[in-house]
C-alpha cells in the first residue's frame, strides 16, 4: 500500500486528525465540565458530566492513538474517509470557520458543533464520540 495518494502523505493527515480529536475534546470539556452551568439545561448537567468522566474524555485518546497506528486505522480506511490531504484541508478549514464565528458571537454553540460532527463521523471508531457531542448539543439552553 502506498503511503502517499496523489502526492499527500498519508501519516501527516493522520497526525491532523489525531490533533482534531484532542481539540475537539477541549472544546468538549470547555463546554461540559467548565462552562456547564451557564451553557446546558440544570438537570442534565450532572448526567452530562457524569458520561464525560466515566466513558467519553478517554475515549478521545484511544480514538486518537488508534489513528495513529496503522495496523489498526488502515490507509485505506484513512483515503475512504477523506481524512488526509486536500479533503482533510477542507474538513478542518470549515470547521475553523465556524469556530471562529462561534467564539466572535456570529453563531451559535449548536452549529458550531453540526461542523465538529461532520469530521468526527469521518473518524473511523470515533462514532461513539459524535453521539456524545450530540447529546450534549441537545442538552444546551
Amino acid at each position: 500500500m502506498p503511503t502517499t495518494v496523489d502526492g499527500e502523505d498519508i501519516a501527516r493527515g493522520r497526525e491532523a486528525t489525531a490533533r482534531y480529536l484532542r481539540w475537539v475534546r477541549a472544546l468538549l470539556e470547555e463546554i461540559v465540565v467548565e462552562n456547564g452551568e451557564t451553557l446546558l439545561v440544570n438537570h442534565l448537567l450532572l448526567l452530562a458530566l457524569d458520561a464525560w468522566e466515566l466513558a467519553v474524555r478517554e475515549r478521545f485518546d484511544v480514538v486518537a492513538t488508534a489513528l495513529l497506528d496503522p495496523e489498526e486505522v488502515t490507509d485505506d480506511e484513512i483515503e475512504e474517509h477523506g481524512l488526509f490531504g486536500a479533503q482533510l484541508r477542507f474538513k478542518l478549514a470549515v470547521v475553523d470557520r465556524w469556530y471562529r464565528r462561534w467564539r466572535d458571537g456570529e453563531c451559535s454553540l449548536h452549529w458550531l458543533l453540526v461542523k465538529v460532527n461532520d469530521i468526527l463521523d469521518s473518524i473511523p471508531g470515533g462514532g461513539g464520540l459524535g453521539e456524545f457531542k450530540d447529546a450534549a448539543d441537545g442538552a444546551l439552553l
